[in-house]
């Protein structure tokens, strides 16, 4: 049954080289398809219909008929084919977003209405699979123990309004407004400045979206016992008890309605997860169906 799994896996990822190969490949089915290969990877890892292991054969120490040591090496090509596929993505992304932006400023001569409409559409989608891709190949390195962090000495305050900025646009547009309450007295950080204003992003892009427009988000720093609290608070749909239970497994998303209205892939959270956990901090949340939720971390400072 193992060694099924693993040619299943291996059968995926082949698929996806070939695709690449071909740039027939198409970056929103990306997480799809990582997620297939992640959880055949899972089953193989947890020992699923694995039989007795054979005695290898005189001096044969190669253990290439390992079935976990053949999941492990799937693990590692596919994390470096997912490297390569997000760079190689990234570069006509790059491009369309940069011409699409002088085009929709009017650089090159004026545009009708109609014109500006489509523009702005395909800047919206350009923005989406950037973040796709981001937050791939951020969900990739975090499991494979390969993300890389910066600790520095940072002000809570600065990573704050790192974030309060990357959402401004969102808040507007959907007429909500982000209250941010941050005292004095919060704790020196030791942390990747950028990595949490990342983790603290994604929470708050969370609540806007899957809050009513016009509702209210409101973000919290508070100094408990030397550590830094961060909560952000919505008005939301908040969560059932069977939807708790799969809190944290990357791609997947709720059936609920506002949920599915939502474009995403589900992994906004485990990204922030793997984010905070790395710099030593902790997620916590409180939810409660139909009134909303807060979710936030808490990260040590300087001693």
């Amino acid at each position: 049954m193992s060694d099924e799994l693993i040619q299943q896996a291996r059968a995926l990822l082949d698929e996806m080289k070939t695709q690449a190969s071909d740039e027939t490949m198409i970056p929103a089915r990306v997480p799809g398809q990582i997620d297939a290969i992640s959880d055949l990877l899972a089953r193989i890892a947890a020992g699923e219909g694995a039989a007795p292991a054979a005695a290898p054969a005189s001096g044969d120490d190669s253990g290439s008929d390992d079935p976990a040591a053949l999941a492990e090496q799937l693990r590692t090509e596919t994390s470096q084919f997912i490297s390569t596929a997000v760079h190689e993505m990234r570069i006509p992304l790059t491009s369309i977003r940069g011409y699409s932006d002088m085009l929709d400023k009017q650089i090159l001569g004026p545009l009708n209405d109609q014109q500006l409409e489509f523009m702005g559409i395909i800047r919206s989608n350009v923005l989406r699979m950037e973040r796709l891709i981001s937050d791939v190949s951020d969900i990739s390195k975090i499991r494979a123990n390969r993300l890389h962090i910066e600790p520095r000495m940072d002000m809570a305050k600065n990573i704050i309004m790192m974030a309060e900025k990357a959402n401004a646009d969102l808040a507007e547009a959907r007429n909500q407004t982000v209250v941010y309450e941050v005292p004095d007295g919060l704790p020196i950080l030791n942390v990747d400045g950028n990595r949490i204003a990342q983790a603290l992003s994604a929470l708050i892009q969370n609540a806007l979206q899957y809050s009513p427009e016009g509702s209210t988000v409101t973000v919290t720093a508070s100094n408990e016992d030397g550590r830094l609290r961060l909560a952000v608070k919505d008005e939301g749909i908040g969560m059932t008890e069977e939807d708790q239970a799969l809190l944290g497994e990357p791609f997947w998303r709720s059936e609920h309605e506002v949920i599915r209205s939502v474009k995403g892939h589900g992994l906004g959270y485990c990204v922030a997860k793997g984010v905070v956990e790395l710099a030593g901090g902790q997620m916590f949340y409180e939810t409660e169906f139909e009134k909303g939720s807060t979710f936030g971390f808490t990260l040590p400072g300087m001693s």
